[in-house]
């Protein structure tokens, strides 16, 4: 069964969300926290690690090698960041958009 992590990154490749291209041309999918309209952020060390070990697990199990993975943590949000080249994305783009049905 998919994780809360790799739903997320496959509903918003199968719904048209070109998340976001970086002035490198890779492509960067955030996960995390943005500041609430308090001026908070909440904080979740703990979650926000198992954010990265799914996000590493699920490009591993889309046989993606090639990628980066971060936590920003910064006044605007507190997230993890994944980078990946344009032709992985690519790929995972047409593989479920093409083979599977909505999450």
């Amino acid at each position: 069964m998919a994780t809360t992590t790799e739903q997320t990154i496959i509903r918003g490749i199968k719904n048209g969300n070109e998340w976001f291209v970086c002035k490198d041309g890779r492509r960067e999918i955030r996960i995390g926290y943005i500041v609430n309209c308090n001026d908070e952020i909440p904080k979740n060390p703990r979650l926000l690690e198992k954010t990265c070990d799914d996000m590493s697990k699920f490009m591993k199990n889309q046989y993606i090698e090639s990628f980066n993975i971060k936590t920003l943590d910064n006044e605007y949000e507190y997230s993890a960041c994944l980078k990946i080249h344009e032709e992985d994305y690519q790929k995972l783009k047409n593989n479920f958009r093409n083979s599977i049905k909505c999450i």
